[in-house]
């Protein structure tokens, strides 16, 4: 959960991902996709606001979810996906 600051105060957001599982149910049916600077992005809305933005690395799916009461714009939720980047953590060594 991150937030971020808007006119109405402070908005929480939600950043997920999940190795190894391309297709998780939560991303069925999205409303639109869109490819923005080569990746492809899935769109989910809500009474015409934005409130998913999904998009894929191999088999790994990333999403980023709006408020509950999607204080975020459009524009933000689609420009917070955009700005993402994969983080990939190194395997922990074994002692020894």
């Amino acid at each position: 959960m991150s937030e971020t600051f808007s006119t109405e105060g402070i908005s929480y957001f939600g950043v997920q991902g999940i190795r190894g599982w391309s297709d998780p149910p939560i991303l069925d049916n999205p409303a639109v996709s869109e490819t923005l600077d080569g990746r492809e992005y899935e769109i989910f809305t809500n009474g015409g606001w934005v409130r998913m933005v999904a998009w894929r690395r191999g088999e790994d799916a990333y999403w980023i979810s709006n408020s509950l009461l999607n204080t975020l714009s459009n524009d933000q939720m689609v420009g917070m996906a955009r700005s993402m980047s994969v983080i990939i953590p190194k395997p922990m060594r074994g002692k020894g």
